[in-house]
């Protein structure tokens, strides 16, 4: 069955065909199985005749028999042939009646309503039709045979001598209905057409089709924008620099005149950051990684893998003339906006690219739900509790610790592709009651990450229950401290970049030494009022793997 079939529909579902005879006798026929089991469609065609066709199946999609409502005059119930059986009273004289019969009462009911709204919709017509010929001045001219013949309705088809001009004159009809509907698009299927009150002056000015100066174009729509600025991530598990370790061995003393070398991060983290509703049960914003690592540990990631750096995915530009964007999404002149190597871009390297701390985040609802989530990789290393063990411990013991960065940098030569999930952080964006922007910096806890609650929606589940203290003291914490400074933002920094890594006005060129600061998308709902136009192509595509799970492989 086709789509424009579909639409057309009235009521479908099965229905026992009863015979054809007009006795009333209750199961007359039960012998022979007269009652067939047939599934039936009420639709109504082109030329708004509706038919009630019977199939001998869901899947047939040939007809066994075709009624025509046009010659049905009522529609009654009658206990008398069976229980939950109606009848369809055709013209006298010109057709039979036929009984049916539904499942239970309420089909019948619904099947029964169904057809006497369109008998009365018949009738309706056929009123008006009567009504205008009677106002009619003078009589048409009597129509010749053939015309009769050429522009005659159903019901003339009916009484011709070749019964089956009805059904090709009804398939002649449907096929040209679809062959309309074929390639056919929607002028207005993607544009939200825009309600002005009454009185306006854009509302007046339209009516008359009359000017209307001073409308402008469409434009970016942001929520409330809130700059994110990641500053530090420490454990207490610190590990001596190398070659501290030896200089403290040996007994020398560093230059502070302890004899303790110089602590430092154990190994390199991958950290990011994005949005979460937990009322809306759904990730608000894309995710936004920075690097937060020290140089001496930043060498164990793998040259090769760039997944913890900012990249520019953008396509090549057709065109060698750019502009450069203003923050409200309009285009400044003599700058390029898209970015795809060094040849495109020479001034944003990759390497500063890197460098990026801070990000712009909108958010169109604001409310005590929304809450900052942090999540913390590292190197692949195993199971996720015993990765973890050391940190718990915080041993201050320098062969310990040198052993464990030994352990760590094996790790990283061996598989520093791949990484894990080591730990998160969270706290609301909002406060509770005012909804108003929590500035504070720093994070109640970092907790280990659990190998069983790895999905988006086991972290939704604990964010839902963020503020019932018993549910969290559950949690395994990790001794560390992280802070994240969080601030309403009132005009663009210097620096700025979109998430397609197009420059926005004011950029310095060259940029300053300081890192970019990075846009990054609303994944925003499919409710109406925050539908907007947009108004700059963006040709992303987020990819999150959901689950993978490796417990139960022996062999790879």
């Amino acid at each position: 069955m086709s789509r424009s079939q579909a639409d057309t529909i009235t009521k479908q579902g099965y229905l026992l065909k009863g015979p054809d005879t007009n006795s009333d006798r209750m199961f007359a026929h039960i012998g022979s199985k007269s009652f067939k089991r047939r599934y039936c469609y009420l639709r109504q065609e082109i030329d708004g005749t509706y038919i009630l066709q019977l199939h001998k199946d869901e899947k047939q999609p040939e007809a066994k028999t075709t009624i025509v409502m046009d010659f049905c005059t009522e529609v009654v119930t009658n206990p008398k042939k069976g229980r939950h059986c109606f009848e369809l009273r055709m013209n006298a004289g010109q057709h039979k009646s036929v009984t049916l019969a539904a499942d239970d009462e309420a089909e019948m009911d619904d099947w029964v309503r169904k057809i006497s709204s369109v008998i009365a919709q018949n009738k309706l017509q056929e009123d008006k039709r009567a009504a205008s010929l009677e106002r009619t001045a003078a009589p048409p001219p009597p129509a010749s045979p053939c015309s009769a013949m050429m522009y005659g309705t159903l019901k003339g088809l009916e009484q011709s001598m070749n019964p089956q001009l009805m059904k090709y004159g009804r398939e002649t009809d449907m096929s040209i209905g679809q062959a309309r509907k074929e390639n056919r698009r929607r002028l207005f299927g993607a544009y939200q057409l825009q309600h002005f009150p009454a009185g306006s002056k854009v509302a007046n000015a339209s009516s008359i089709g009359g000017k209307v100066d001073g409308v402008e174009p469409y434009r970016e729509q942001f929520g409330q924008r809130i700059l994110v600025r990641c500053d530090s991530l420490k454990f207490r598990l610190q590990a001596p620099i190398e070659g501290a370790a030896a200089t403290a061995n040996g007994g020398q003393t560093a230059a502070n005149g302890d004899s303790e070398p110089a602590l430092c991060q154990l190994e390199p983290y991958l950290t990011s950051v994005a949005l979460y509703d937990a009322k809306a049960n759904r990730k608000l914003t894309e995710s936004f990684y920075f690097d937060l690592n020290k140089e001496h540990v930043r060498d164990m990631l793998t040259a090769s893998c760039d997944s913890a750096k900012p990249q520019c995915t953008s396509p090549k530009p057709t065109t060698k003339a750019h502009g450069q964007q203003n923050g409200n999404g309009t285009l400044a002149r003599h700058a390029k906006t898209r970015c795809d190597g060094a040849e495109l871009c020479p001034e944003l390297s990759r390497e500063w690219l890197a460098k990026a701390r801070n990000a712009i985040f909108s958010v169109t609802t604001p409310h005590s739900d929304i809450f900052v989530v942090v999540k913390i990789d590292k190197i692949l290393q195993g199971a996720i509790n015993p990765a973890a063990e050391p940190y718990l411990k915080a041993t201050k013991d320098v062969k310990i610790l040198t052993k464990l960065q030994k352990t760590v940098r094996q790790y990283a030569a061996k598989c520093g592709h791949y990484r894990m999930p080591f730990a998160w952080a969270a706290r609301p964006l909002f406060r509770l009651y005012s909804h108003d922007l929590d500035t504070s910096f720093d994070f109640p806890a970092i907790y280990r990450q659990e190998g069983a609650r790895l999905k988006d929606e086991e972290l939704l589940k604990l964010l839902a229950e963020y503020r019932k203290p018993d549910k969290f003291s559950k949690l395994t914490v990790l001794p560390g401290s992280l802070k994240i400074y969080i601030e309403a933002l009132n005009e663009l920094p210097p620096n700025c970049l979109t998430t397609t890594l197009a420059p926005l006005k004011p950029f310095p060129s060259p940029p300053t030494a300081l890192g970019p600061t990075l846009e990054m998308s609303e994944f925003l709902s499919t409710s109406e009022q925050h539908l907007h136009p947009y108004a700059t192509f963006v040709h992303h595509m987020y990819v999150y793997p959901l689950h993978l799970n490796y417990d139960s492989q022996k062999i790879f």
